[in-house]
């Protein structure tokens, strides 16, 4: 913050919200700090800033970012939406609705049953039972490095220690096709299905309109 001409008021410089500092001095943020869990004590968090969260994010909760989003503990079936780059320091136990999406880089320590999608690369251990998609490299390393179960795809680069699993379900890895343009195409496809369709109820609607004008 900066001082008025006329030194009566505070002028804040940047898009955050305002706090106290420890030795009290007027502070403007752009990191929005959660020190315990997302949860019915927070409700869902929209931030123009980055987020960090402390605690765990609770199934059902959302948190919508226009920076990073840094998450303490670990993600349970919620949402994250970032414009700049999420990472989950224990990762992401989507229970089947979990949600990552982001303009910049995804880094968790695992992701599990869960939908994620970036503009940019993906980092982790292990990967079980997911639909990932990334414009950049998907690296899957460290002590674990699998992946197992569900749909990985990659525009340029999967590199995993271990793939697949006679005691799992379908595992399919997928590179060298833009996986958001791909999305985008099927979307398009389906609606110019529906579109078919509709247009099919529309030619036998007209029709029957046709002939009881006929009769009058």
């Amino acid at each position: 913050v900066k001082l008025s001409q006329d030194q009566l008021s505070l002028i804040s410089e940047m898009d955050g919200h305002v706090l106290l500092d420890f030795d009290e001095k007027v502070v403007v943020s752009n990191t929005y700090l959660v020190e315990g869990n997302v949860d019915a004590s927070t409700g869902n968090i929209r931030y123009d800033g980055s987020v960090k969260v402390k605690g765990h994010v609770c199934s059902g909760f959302t948190i919508i970012a226009s920076g990073d989003v840094e998450i303490e503990g670990v993600v349970e079936g919620a949402k994250i939406i970032a414009q700049g780059q999420i990472v989950l320091q224990r990762g992401i136990q989507g229970m089947g609705k979990g949600i990552l999406q982001s303009q910049g880089a995804i880094i968790a320590k695992f992701i599990e049953s869960a939908s994620v999608l970036t503009n940019s690369s993906i980092t982790t251990e292990s990967i079980l039972h997911s639909q990932v998609s990334a414009k950049e490299g998907i690296y899957v390393n460290g002590r674990k490095g699998m992946i197992v179960g569900g749909h990985v795809r990659s525009a340029v680069l999967i590199e995993t220690q271990v793939a697949g699993s006679g005691m799992g379900g379908n595992t399919i890895l997928e590179v060298g096709v833009d996986p958001i343009m791909k999305s985008r195409m099927e979307t398009l496809e389906a609606e110019q299905r529906q579109l078919g369709t509709n247009l099919d109820k529309a030619r036998k609607l007209i029709d029957v309109y046709k002939v009881k004008k006929k009769r009058g």
